[in-house]
């Protein structure tokens, strides 16, 4: 009979005899039996025998349940790593050793060390070099069980002569991990095997700065028990602050057993991994490292805290730095009990720090962490220690306080109390003008504290009454201001004590805060009682008495507080008497029988005082009037209804039709009458300005050409005139016809000059109007000429082009968006669109901008241009172009299961290896945009369901081979939505590398079970890892299956059903591994 075994095929199932056998000696007779086969066979077919007596091995070593004693693991386990041709099993069942519970944790170590020991002796210094992390790793996961560690940590120190720089930097990161949370007993001990790396030179400075900020929580709590550790901590702290001669690690290592070993452990997956791929000498890619981690989700950051540790005390470039940070501070809000860890590191980098603008960054995180209340005393002390330095540091105390005060709302007290220190000690302008400002923030943010604070803006009144304290007073002035808005102060009351200081001011800035007060009024004070319409009426006097002053930062305040009040609030008899002279008695309204009514008491300002005041007012500040005058006329467009657009017998010659009171009449008469010498230019220009503004509602209607005057004066007006007529033509004829007649002008790319595509560019800023109103026939000539013609340039990389172009496509998106678009012009859009997509090169910067705008089409005609099936020809071109508005598609989220859109696509791209780099990188892009979607667990197991499908059964090559495409899809999938690209600087390599992906995937496995919406879904991956690891595939692949798998060995399903997981041999095997 025959003991060939082959390596795919399935063993025996454990017998049952062995799972009946409890007793201790039958038991001896069976470890009797297995050593005397060993020992007697012959050396020719002794891997043979070993392979025979695998199932007894594995069920011995490998039983999760308690029902074997110790001494019979021991036994076995001597027995096999004794035994010569045993390698390939001893991995095997190292792999599958559980540490989930505190007994599984125990026996595990017990297996490690037992090896560890025998490959000393043994001299194996391969097998020992590739031990010393998993050691380290068994280590953590003891002390996370409670359970003592001291053999493995006395083993550790007996390996580390067999590490290498790549094994010692793993190990350092791992000692930052076990150091975090030992207990003081082994502090000494794991801070000298931390010394032997270091004095060895076999780690590199991320990983030692990482063991660093392990070690700064110890000495910042330093107790009896941990001064013996700490002694050797604080020579290691000078050791690694003081050395410059770092290694540098090398590429991945050629050990035989490492690829395997690491897969054990998933603390030893994850750093060995950040030790082969993350650590580069480029700046610029740890930024974008950075950059892309903190997009990550709250768990995933978390897992990189020692490694961010290491990397913030350790980087000198301020960017990485500021981002590390930021990443901490993340870590520290999402999981308050790091942030007494993350605080020792924060304070430790600030003694180290000589850039001041970088000091005072990492200053301002300190306050933020204050979520967990251990750091709130510490906290408290470093800003005290701050009041107590030179002044400079007091006003930055102050500006921390506030930042505390907005974390942790209990602190206020400790704010003011610094407040009235530095209110009553330090009367410079700097320190009143820290405490002014720190006090108008507590009114505007926390307004219910700020009651408390009344007199000491007071007192900032009456002390800061020359020039150099009105920036003093006008913060002080906003406070009270915000705590009026608040109610906690009542404005009329607030504004009687106020005015008699306030009247006479002459200060710019602070009058300029008066004019803010005013403006806030009308929020103050909701309901209008007799006192407070009073109030209002002086406002608004003294506004426009302040809209006339010389000073144009005053006019630009007064103008923007005026804006704040309602076009109903306006009197004429609030107004200067330069805005209301004109008025004369036809303008005055009889009341009553035989009395008139003065102009000065109208109800309403007649629009003709509007044109006067922008008649009046000062050139610098005739923008400012425009914006208010804006702001009413949005105000007055809300109050017409739509007949006001329809007139049966032709639009208009004038705005007459509009009341005496309209500002938009006023203005339109006033462009109407553009050609008469009254008119003022500049006045003309600002109206133009005014009523070419994109309003909710369109302006009322006159004839078009009637501002043809007023348009031709200049180049601006020009402007000015066709963003009116493009407003106006949905409702205008004759603004249709106006802009009729330009679009029609531009009909030849070829042709056209500079100033012709200036003119033609300003209309595309305007294209969701004019694909409103503009018939399809002008249109997409129109459209046709103005893109070929931004293309043709932007082809070239010209990246004004490119600039224009992108912002083309984002309006043709918003015009396919709009309902009031026209069908025929959504039409013309779609089809130039169809035609850029074919025009333009995938690769090319412009492309993504096509696609943005193709994704606002029907989804129906998106799918129809991105189906295969419909091709007259599959072509590379074609697929990769669908490939990428797939992938938009899939960004919209407009169905159950986005990625479901991915499906054809991924069917016919199986077979087109020329597309397969093209459709990973584009999984790996949208499935960074999808990590929190719930169908992605439903639409993985749907790929690996079409997977298994494709192998069952069959030994057809290009079957296997679109199969193992198709992993490769899987792998991306896992790696991405896991996070685990993070591990590398490159994100690239995912979806060039399939040796990356076979190495990143067991990991990525073993966290996106633990995911929220994939644990339901647990039981039918085990499942469906241990079918495919025996199927057809390639010998790579099943490898990778077989390290996911075994990545899961501690789930619970796994371990119910293990006899039939653990029965197929694995498809592992010692090799020196290629370098992919």
């Amino acid at each position: 009979m025959s003991t060939r075994v082959h390596s795919h095929c399935r063993h025996p199932s454990i017998p049952l005899s062995l799972s009946s056998c409890k007793k201790n000696t039958v038991w001896r007779d069976i470890l009797g039996h297995m050593q005397s086969m060993i020992h007697e066979s012959d050396p020719k077919f002794l891997k043979h025998y070993i392979e025979l007596l695998r199932p007894v091995f594995v069920y011995i070593l490998c039983n999760p349940t308690d029902h074997l004693p110790e001494s019979c693991k021991q036994q076995a386990w001597h027995l096999l790593i004794k035994s010569p041709e045993s390698s390939d099993l001893q991995l095997e069942i190292l792999q599958r050793l559980s540490t989930k519970t505190p007994n599984s944790c125990i026996d595990t170590s017990n297996r490690i060390l037992e090896l560890s020991e025998y490959s000393i002796t043994g001299k194996n210094d391969e097998l020992c070099q590739s031990l010393v992390p998993l050691v380290a790793a068994v280590i953590l996961e003891l002390l996370k069980h409670n359970s003592d560690p001291k053999p493995n940590i006395l083993m550790l120190k007996t390996m580390i002569d067999y590490a290498d720089a790549a094994v010692g930097t793993t190990v350092m990161f791992l000692l930052s991990e076990i150091t975090e949370i030992t207990p003081c007993v082994h502090l000494p001990s794991i801070t000298q095997i931390g010394s032997m790396i270091l004095q060895k030179g076999i780690c590199d400075e991320i990983s030692s700065y990482a063991f660093l900020s392990s070690i700064l929580p110890w000495m910042a709590y330093a107790c009896q028990l941990s001064s013996e550790g700490l002694s050797t901590a604080k020579l290691l702290i000078t050791s690694i602050t003081s050395k410059t001669d770092w290694p540098k690690l090398v590429a991945p290592t050629t050990n035989r057993f490492s690829p395997v070993i690491r897969q054990c452990s998933p603390n030893y997956q994850f750093y060995g991994t950040i030790c082969h791929h993350l650590t580069t000498e480029s700046d610029r890619s740890t930024i974008s490292w950075l950059e892309r981690l903190l997009l990550t989700p709250g768990n995933v950051i978390l897992t990189f805290k020692h490694v961010l540790s290491g990397l913030f005390l350790q980087a000198m470039n301020s960017e990485i730095v500021l981002r590390a940070l930021k990443g901490l501070i993340r870590i520290a809000k999402d999981s308050p009990d790091t942030a007494p860890n993350i605080l020792s590191v924060i304070l430790h980098k600030l003694t180290k720090v000589k850039d001041i603008a970088e000091t005072k960054d990492i200053l301002f995180a300190v306050p933020e962490l204050a979520v967990s209340k251990e750091n709130i005393p510490t906290i408290i002390h470093v800003v005290k220690t701050l009041t107590s330095s030179e002044p400079v540091l007091k006003y930055l105390a102050i500006e921390l306080y506030l930042k505390l005060r907005e974390v942790e709302p209990r602190c206020h007290r400790y704010l003011v109390s610094a407040l009235i220190s530095l209110s009553d000690d330090d009367s410079s302008f700097m320190g009143t003008v820290t405490c002014a400002n720190a006090m108008k923030i507590i009114c505007e943010r926390y307004p219910e504290h700020g009651a408390e604070l009344v007199p000491l803006l007071s007192q900032i009144f009456n002390r800061c009454t020359n020039q150099t304290g009105s920036a003093a007073s006008a913060l002080a002035l906003r406070g009270i201001s915000a705590l009026c808005v608040a109610g906690i102060t009542d404005v009329y009351s607030t504004w009687r004590v106020l005015s008699p200081r306030m009247n006479e001011e002459r200060r710019t800035v602070v009058i300029s805060s008066i004019c803010e007060f005013f403006g806030d009024v009308p929020s103050a004070s909701p309901y209008l009682e007799e006192e407070v319409h009073e109030l209002m009426e002086e406002s608004l006097r003294k506004l426009w008495s302040f809209a006339c002053h010389e000073n144009k930062e005053i006019v630009r305040a007064a103008f923007q507080a005026l804006a704040s009040y309602k076009i109903h609030d306006m009197r004429v008899a609030y107004l200067p008497v330069s805005f209301t002279s004109h008025l004369s008695k036809s303008d005055e309204k009889k009341i009553g029988e035989g009395d008139l009514q003065n102009v000065q008491e109208l109800t309403y300002v007649p629009g003709s005082c509007w044109i006067k005041m922008l008649e009046n007012i000062r050139g610098q500040a005739m923008e400012a009037a425009g914006d208010f005058l804006i702001k009413f006329i949005t105000e007055e467009l809300y109050g017409y209804k739509s007949g006001i657009y329809t007139w049966s017998m032709g639009e208009p010659l004038n705005y007459k039709y509009l009341p005496d009171k309209s500002l938009a009449g006023s203005i339109g008469e006033y462009l109407r009458r553009a050609a008469n010498k009254s008119s003022i230019q500049a006045v003309v220009v600002e109206c133009m300005r005014i009523f070419s503004k994109k309003y909710p509602k369109a302006l009322p209607i006159i004839q078009f050409h009637l501002f043809n005057d007023a348009i031709n004066i200049s180049e601006e007006t020009r402007s000015y005139g066709v963003s009116l007529a493009c407003h106006q033509a949905a409702v205008s004829p004759s603004a249709k016809e106006y802009l009729s007649k330009l679009l029609g002008e531009v009909s030849d790319c070829n042709s056209m000059n500079s100033e012709e595509f200036q003119k033609a560019w300003h209309l595309c800023t305007h294209l969701e109007d004019i694909c409103r109103s503009a018939s399809s026939s002008v249109l997409g000539p129109f459209l046709e000429a103005i893109i070929n013609c931004i293309v043709e340039r932007a082809i070239v990389n010209n990246e004004n082009a490119v600039s224009m172009f992108n912002e083309v496509m984002k309006r043709c998106a918003n015009v396919l968006h709009d309902d009031l678009v026209l069908h025929d012009n959504k039409t013309i859009i779609g089809n130039i669109l169809e035609k850029l997509g074919e025009k333009v090169d995938v690769d090319h910067k412009i492309y993504q901008s096509i696609v943005g705008a193709m994704l606002a089409l029907p989804t129906e005609q998106i799918e129809r241009m991105t189906l295969p099936s419909v091709w007259e020809e599959i072509t590379t071109e074609k697929l990769e172009k669908a490939i990428e508005i797939r992938g938009g598609l899939v960004l919209k989220r407009d169905n159950e299961i986005p990625l479901s859109w991915m499906n054809e696509i991924l069917r016919v791209s199986s077979t087109l290896p020329s597309v397969h780099g093209r459709l990973l990188k584009t999984l790996q892009r949208i499935l960074r945009d999808l990590r929190h979607e719930k169908s992605n667990a439903d639409w993985t197991w749907s790929l690996m369901y079409r997977i298994q499908v494709t192998i069952l059964g069959t030994d057809d090559d290009q079957a296997i081979k679109v199969a193992e495409f198709m992993c490769d899809a899987l792998f991306v999938t896992i790696i991405v939505l896991a996070c685990d690209d993070c591990l590398l600087r490159d994100e690239g390599a995912i979806a060039t590398s399939s040796g990356i992906r076979g190495e990143l995937f067991p990991h990525a496995v073993y966290r996106i079970v633990q995911m929220p919406g994939w644990k339901n879904i647990t039981q039918q991956i085990i499942e469906w890892l241990h079918v495919v690891r025996s199927s057809c595939l390639s010998a790579m692949y099943k490898s990778i299956f077989h390290n996911a798998l075994s990545s899961l060995k501690n789930e619970k399903y796994l371990n119910e059903q293990w006899t039939r997981y653990f029965s197929v041999k694995s498809p592992l095997s010692i090799v020196v591994p290629s370098n992919d």
